[in-house]
């Protein structure tokens, strides 16, 4: 009977590879997207805080109102230009400090605009 083990490891070991490949193609397509946190300048621009400020959807601290923009750009001033204030619908986001917000392993989705 030595035969029908190795042929029952064998399809334990096929199965866990073949769900370890659905699991990593799944999110493959999905776009990466990286978010900042930022409190709107009085002359328009949108400068970078700290993750905490925004919390899970936004929010004010300290008299100043935060919000998450995704997609932007950091300039070399701290300053974040182009990107959205709408959370894209699909994707992967994350923050420059590395801090899941959607998707990924061990990521927690979420409400928010």
């Amino acid at each position: 009977m030595p035969g029908k083990a190795s042929t029952n490891i064998t399809l334990i070991a096929l199965g866990a590879l073949s769900l370890a490949m659905v699991a990593l193609s799944y999110g493959s397509d999905e776009p990466d997207v990286t978010a900042d946190c930022v409190e709107q300048q009085s002359d328009g621009s949108y400068l970078a805080v700290e993750d905490g400020y925004c919390g899970a959807g936004g929010g004010t601290h300290g008299g100043g109102a935060f919000i998450w923009l995704y997609g932007g750009s950091r300039n070399s001033d701290g300053r974040i230009t182009g990107g959205s204030i709408s959370r894209p619908p699909k994707g992967n986001i994350s923050t420059r400090s590395g801090t899941v917000i959607r998707g990924g392993i061990g990521g927690h989705g979420g409400g928010g605009s």
